[in-house]
């Protein structure tokens, strides 16, 4: 094996993945876990993982995002420092030509899975299959593109038709004598929770209303200098400590609730305490009469 690695280019390894990975059908663990590529990532020409941003589907987890590093041999993982190196705390999958081990250990001790590209480099199992991106359109009626072009004009009009149904639904809630501010509150909010988080920001923004919001954002900040709308919306999300009261917490009622967090391979930037946090300074920014 050794030879036969010596002859690939490393560069052709990150080609390959990018050109091969979302039609491959399925990249198997060592664990046996099986993991399909809905998007390879975007290169990288810098330092830190050679594909960022991609979008995997994990058997019995769902859709996961995050950093991939390739290596002819996963033993490089080691040798190139990688285990050390922070740069590499985002990467969900480690894939390899050749090794045994079933994980590998980032820098802040998390572990990843590693897959073989072996059937990928054969060209096997995955010239013929389509991007699972495809079977996913196919069940709202789309076909497959054969050029370039319609694929273009495919993206574009399942694009536009996702828009027009979201819109659909906050014109929904809006015919039913929701006050706009509301509607436009409660959709940042689940954006702010992407797909593993959205039920909880969902019923973060239900159990906190805007009008609530607005009213803690009138009372000042802390003695710390804490925002009251942020210290308003950790609190209920369980996700701060009460602690000593602070400004906002006549108006919030005093309540302490329990939510949901899946924090599970979330990267610290998107973990649901700093997203709260960015999506109160985007209402302080907004917010009509805030002292904030």
């Amino acid at each position: 094996m050794a030879s036969r690695l010596g002859q690939i280019p490393e560069r052709l390894l990150g080609q390959l993945w990018k050109e091969r990975a979302a039609r491959q059908g399925v990249f198997r663990s060592k664990s046996g876990r099986r993991y399909r590529v809905i998007y390879p990532g975007r290169s990288s020409s810098g330092a830190g993982p050679d594909f960022r941003g991609a979008v995997l589907e994990e058997e019995g987890v769902g859709l996961v995002t995050g950093d991939v590093e390739l290596h002819l041999d996963e033993k490089d993982w080691r040798s190139h420092g990688h285990g050390t190196d922070p740069r590499y705390n985002g990467v969900v999958l480690h894939a390899g030509v050749e090794g045994e081990s079933g994980t590998t250990t980032l820098q802040n001790g998390n572990q990843v899975p590693v897959i073989t590209l072996e059937g990928m480099l054969n060209g096997g199992g995955g010239e013929s299959s389509p991007s699972p991106l495809w079977e996913l359109l196919s069940v709202r009626g789309y076909a497959c593109p054969d050029t370039p072009g319609e694929l273009v004009e495919t993206l574009r009009r399942a694009g536009d038709a996702w828009f027009d149904e979201a819109a659909g639904g906050f014109r929904i809630l809006l015919d039913a004598g929701e006050e706009p501010e509301e509607t436009l509150y409660s959709g940042i909010m689940e954006a702010l929770g992407y797909s593993q988080n959205r039920q909880g920001f969902l019923d973060l923004a239900r159990m906190v209303p805007y009008q609530r919001l607005r009213a803690c954002a009138m009372t000042g900040g802390g003695d710390d200098g804490a925002s009251p709308i942020a210290h308003a919306l950790l609190k209920a999300a369980g996700l701060q400590d009460a602690g000593t009261p602070k400004a906002g917490d006549a108006v919030l009622g005093g309540e302490r609730q329990h939510l949901k967090w899946n924090t599970f391979r979330v990267r610290p930037s998107n973990h649901p305490r700093n997203r709260i946090l960015g999506g109160a300074r985007l209402l302080e920014r907004y917010m009509p009469d805030s002292a904030w």
